[in-house]
C-alpha cells in the first residue's frame, strides 16, 4: 500500500467531512484553493496544501494531513495541481 504510515485512516470519511465543513463555512474549494496558490500556476506543494488546511482550522491533524497530501498528489510528484485537488474532492 501507499506509505502505510495510516493504516487505519479512511480518506473518505475524512473527504466528506471536509466538504460538510465547507457547505456550513459557505466555502468554496476552489477559493480554498486560489488563496494557496499564490502564483495562480495552479498546482501548490504538498506542504503548502497540509499548511493551508490546518490554517482552515479544520479539525484535522498533521499526520492525518499527510496521509491526505498522499491521496491528492496522485501522480506524486510533489504537488497537487487543480485537477488532482478537485478528483479527490469529488470522485
Amino acid at each position: 500500500g501507499p506509505g502505510g504510515h495510516m493504516a487505519n485512516f479512511d480518506f473518505d470519511v475524512w473527504r466528506k467531512k471536509y466538504m460538510r465543513w465547507m457547505n456550513h463555512k459557505k466555502s468554496r474549494v476552489m477559493d480554498f484553493f486560489r488563496r494557496i496558490d499564490k502564483d495562480q500556476d495552479g498546482k501548490i506543494t504538498r506542504q503548502e496544501f497540509i499548511d493551508g488546511i490546518l490554517a482552515s482550522k479544520f479539525p484535522t491533524t498533521k499526520l492525518e494531513m499527510t496521509a491526505v497530501a498522499d491521496i491528492f498528489d496522485r501522480d506524486g510528484d510533489g504537488y497537487i495541481d487543480y485537477y488532482e485537488f478537485v478528483a479527490a474532492l469529488h470522485p
